[in-house]
């Protein structure tokens, strides 16, 4: 990740500007004369006030930072996300059934159970790149989860203690929090040990996250060491965040001493009781550091501005890389297994056809990570691109689908990212018309009426099934794609066959514009 010296880093004071580097004096060199002559009490106060103002604007920072920065980071994460669960899933989904239907049932069970490994180990990984949970359930929520994820990737213990499921920091916050345990799990998973404790507990507007190691096969500074990349990244998050972290203190756990505590505090209050507490003079030189502070903020977030596109895309590229190694880590040996296993077989068809497959499976993994997809939409157009869809669906799920389109919807003023967002919603919604209805029949069309875009799929399967509040990973992708372009997803009964369900997507022509 891109490392972008923060306001309060004494170490990097020379590439701040210089507006900023009178804060990271002392106190009392930002007073006159007359002011360090103050009584003992009133300088305790002023001292207060200052240390509120740097917190204000280290959070400050912290956002500028994370606008350009982190968000782009986290925007990738959850391109990539979505993408290999649009794009990879249903096609190990299609290749286990069809290996399912060959008569060589030996090697078949065998690639069978290492094909749904396959699955479970790339729904990990989804789970690790994008928290669809955190968004849609909260902090605590999504902490218990990735421990019960650790623990099945893991094999080892990773128990989760709720004391409190009070949470009210904000989003950038939340997510900090999330991608900074994410970090010790990672460490731990590296480690020897087997037991891990992670407790979330609220006291005085303050967030604890406590973290405990019960048996220790390797020291603490190994299995916590901060040469670790992991580590540095663990830090940065928890900077972000605005949290301390203490590290072998407390005893929590029936006693149990820590082995670091994440605070997070949900707000810095504003000391009215202190301020008052400070005479005339005093108050003048409080307001000028406030100036100083707005300058300060002013010249730090146009030293950002003007580098930005340089620094998101080192930041995207270092990102891709990353996930290149999760890949790498975690799926690129199931890969291996089918591969060998496959081989094994005598029957010459399964091999080639299989081996085929695979191939399509990698360069999907590959034009996912080169943003491929996206590239040839802007080519071809949404009209053609769904064509081309329906007719891959057809032959891969032998599901009879039809399309009916509207030529005037390749000329509608819609941008890239809306039409390809449109795109992926109605291939995860046939992949769902494949994996559940039971259909025979399917029917997509695209459509321009009353100023809007369109898109209904249609099946005659086994009837409408009502999305609950707790809903699959795929239709949360199908929601979070169609919110982020401001288009409109329904469910309700088909019209048009005796049974099924139809998913409608409408977009306005002023949404999603670019």
């Amino acid at each position: 990740m891109v490392q972008i010296p923060m306001p309060y880093d004494r170490n990097r004071a020379g590439l701040l500007p210089p507006s900023l580097q009178l804060l990271l004096s002392e106190p009392t060199q930002l007073l006159s004369a007359p002011v360090r002559g103050l009584v003992q009490d009133e300088f305790a106060a002023l001292n207060a006030l200052i240390y509120e103002l740097g917190a204000r604007w280290s959070k400050e920072a912290r956002d500028i930072k994370f606008d350009f920065e982190f968000r782009a980071v986290e925007q990738e994460r959850s391109r990539v996300a979505k993408e290999l669960h649009d794009e990879i899933l249903p096609n190990l989904a299609r290749l286990i059934r069809f290996v399912q239907s060959q008569t060589d049932k030996s090697i078949g069970e065998t690639l069978v159970d290492e094909l749904h490994a396959t699955v479970s180990a790339f729904r990990d990984l989804l789970g690790e790149l994008h928290p669809v949970d955190l968004e849609e359930l909260g902090l605590t929520a999504a902490l218990s989860n990735i421990c019960k994820r650790y623990a099945r990737m893991t094999q080892r213990f990773v128990v989760f203690v709720e004391d409190s499921e009070t949470c009210n920091l904000s989003s950038l916050q939340q997510l900090c929090a999330y991608r900074a345990v994410q970090s010790v799990l990672r460490m731990f998973a590296e480690s020897q040990n087997d037991i891990l404790l992670l407790k979330h507990d609220y006291a005085d507007s303050t967030n604890i996250i406590s973290i405990r190691c019960i048996d220790k096969s390797v020291l603490d500074a190994e299995w916590l060491s901060s040469e670790k990349p992991e580590f540095i990244v663990f830090d940065s998050w928890c900077a972000m965040a605005g949290a301390t972290v203490d590290y072998g203190v407390s005893r929590q756990f029936n006693e149990f001493p820590c082995d670091l505590i994440i605070r997070i505090a949900e707000t810095t209050q504003e000391r009215e009781e202190v301020r008052q507490a400070l005479g005339q003079f005093t108050q003048a030189r409080l307001h000028e550091l406030n100036s100083i502070l707005a300058h300060a903020k002013e010249e730090w977030t146009n030293l950002i501005l003007k580098d930005r596109p340089l620094f998101e895309s080192l930041a995207i590229e270092t990102e891709r890389q990353r996930i290149s190694s999760e890949i790498n880590r975690l799926i690129i040996p199931h890969l291996d297994n089918i591969s060998h296993i496959v081989t094994l077989s005598a029957n010459q068809t399964l091999i080639h056809d299989v081996s085929e497959k695979m191939k399509a499976i990698a360069n999907s993994v590959a034009g996912v990570m080169s943003e491929l997809h996206p590239r040839l939409l802007a080519q071809a157009g949404l009209v053609p691109s769904i064509k081309t869809l329906v007719d891959r669906f057809r032959r891969a799920s032998l599901i009879e689908t039809t399309l009916d389109s509207d030529a005037f919807c390749d000329h509608l003023d819609i941008s890239l990212d809306a039409k390809f967002a449109i795109y992926r919603v109605t291939q995860e919604a046939l992949n769902n018309v494949e994996k559940h209805s039971g259909a025979s029949h399917a029917h997509v069309s695209v459509k321009h009426a009353d100023d809007e875009l369109i898109i209904c799929i249609e099946d005659n399967g086994k009837g409408l099934q009502v999305p609950k509040s707790t809903l699959s990973r795929g239709l949360k992708i199908i929601k979070e794609r169609a919110n982020g372009i401001g288009a409109k997803v329904t469910w309700q009964k088909a019209p048009h066959f005796e049974s099924g369900t139809l998913v409608k997507i409408s977009l306005a022509n002023s949404g999603g514009q670019g």
